[in-house]
C-alpha cells in the first residue's frame, strides 16, 4: 500500500497535463489538481496499512451482507478515484465468462487485478465522444463537433475541433506499468 507522500510522488512522473489550454507543469501543486490531488493523498493515509503483505480493502471482494454495506460505506467516505475500483471488481467477477471466449482471459484478469491491488491503484473514468446520432458514423453527424477531429496539421503540431466528455481525474491517478 501506498502513503499519501508516496502518492503524491508518484504523480510527478512527467506527465503532460493540459486545463482550459494551460499546461499544468506538475499536478500536485496546481491551484486545482493539487487539491485534488490532496483530497486523494488523506484517502491514501487514511487507508494505509504497513506490510508487504497489506492491500486496500477495496480490493477485497465481500463476502457476507455486512462486508458489502462496510465497503459501500468505505467508498462513500473517499474520493471518487477509490470508489471507482469497482471496476476492478466489475470485470474480476465476470472473468469466468470471458474465459468462455478466451481461455488465458481469466488468468490475465486475475493477475491485473493482483497488480492493481499490490500497487494500491486508484482509477479515472474514460473519456468518450459527446456521439449525436449512434446510428451514424462520425463523418456522418449533422453537427461534426460531436466528435473530436484534427482540422489542421502543421510542423509545430496539429489543430483538434469537438467535443469530449470527459472528468479530470486522470491527471490525479497512477499511470499504468
Amino acid at each position: 500500500m501506498m502513503t499519501g507522500a508516496e502518492y503524491l510522488a508518484s504523480l510527478q512522473d512527467g506527465r503532460t497535463v493540459f486545463m482550459d489550454g494551460e499546461r499544468i507543469a506538475d499536478v500536485t501543486t496546481d491551484d486545482g489538481l493539487g487539491q485534488s490531488a490532496r483530497i486523494v493523498a488523506r484517502g491514501y493515509d487514511a487507508m494505509y496499512r504497513p506490510g508487504a503483505d497489506a492491500r486496500n480493502p477495496a480490493f477485497t471482494i465481500p463476502r457476507t451482507q455486512d462486508e458489502l454495506r462496510a465497503r459501500c460505506e468505505m467508498l462513500i467516505q473517499h474520493d471518487v478515484t477509490l470508489s471507482l475500483s469497482a471496476v476492478a471488481m466489475a470485470l474480476l467477477t465476470s472473468s469466468a465468462q470471458l474465459t468462455v471466449a478466451d481461455p488465458a482471459a481469466g488468468e490475465r484478469i486475475q493477475h491485473w487485478f493482483d497488480d492493481c491491488s499490490r500497487r494500491d491503484v486508484r482509477f479515472a473514468e474514460l473519456i468518450t465522444d459527446a456521439k449525436g446520432d449512434r446510428m451514424l458514423s462520425p463523418s456522418q453527424q449533422d453537427d461534426p463537433d460531436l466528435y473530436v477531429r484534427v482540422v489542421d496539421r502543421d510542423s509545430t503540431g496539429v489543430v483538434i475541433r469537438g467535443a469530449k466528455f470527459h472528468t479530470t481525474a486522470g491527471p490525479i491517478v497512477m499511470l499504468g506499468t
